[in-house]
């Protein structure tokens, strides 16, 4: 019992007064939280859910084991080949919208 009371008077004394106001903000977070999740939890969001959490859990592998094709530093897709290269090359060849050269018109049979 006296060790009880001495934890109470080394940690609960640092405890800030509790307002009833604190203890209603609680209840109501925690409801959110309980009412989001069960909509998720019925819904399609639950497989998006999961896929996202999936590629997070990829990602921080990748950064931990250094995966430079994963985890790209330089802002440059995992391809290599930037917009913006794509851009300039078909603005040196004058045709059409720059960049759009390669690739066949919208609705043109291939």
């Amino acid at each position: 019992m006296e060790q009880i009371r001495e934890f109470a008077d080394r940690y609960l004394t640092q405890v800030q007064f509790i307002r009833p106001m604190d203890i209603v903000e609680i209840i109501l977070i925690s409801l959110m939280v309980y009412y989001v999740m069960v909509f998720i939890k019925n819904t399609r969001a639950w497989l998006l859910l999961k896929g996202v959490f999936v590629i997070l859990v990829f990602l921080v592998i990748a950064k931990i084991l250094k995966m430079d094709t994963l985890d790209r530093q330089d802002g440059l897709p995992v391809c290599g080949y930037r917009a913006d290269n794509r851009a300039a090359a078909g603005a040196e060849k004058g045709a059409g919208a720059a960049g759009t050269e390669g690739y066949p018109a919208v609705g043109a049979s291939v």
